[in-house]
């Protein structure tokens, strides 16, 4: 899921919009959950930029490679 969702967000897809809202419940178990609703509110605006950059933010906190 986090490597479709760096995909979609590198590519400026708005289907990350979609595919965020499938993939959430996933998401709120390894992502806390501030960081989770700055990454929502950044994929909410389309600033795919901004929330690729909170993406990779994240993964380095909890040691995943994207």
């Amino acid at each position: 899921a986090r490597v479709k969702l760096a995909d979609y967000l590198n590519d400026n897809d708005s289907e990350v919009v979609d595919y965020l809202d499938d993939v959430a419940s996933d998401l709120k178990r390894v992502i806390p959950g501030a960081e989770k609703n700055r990454l929502e509110n950044l994929i909410a605006s389309y600033d795919f930029d901004g929330a690729l950059t909170c993406l990779k933010d994240i993964a380095d906190k909890i040691s995943i490679k994207i």
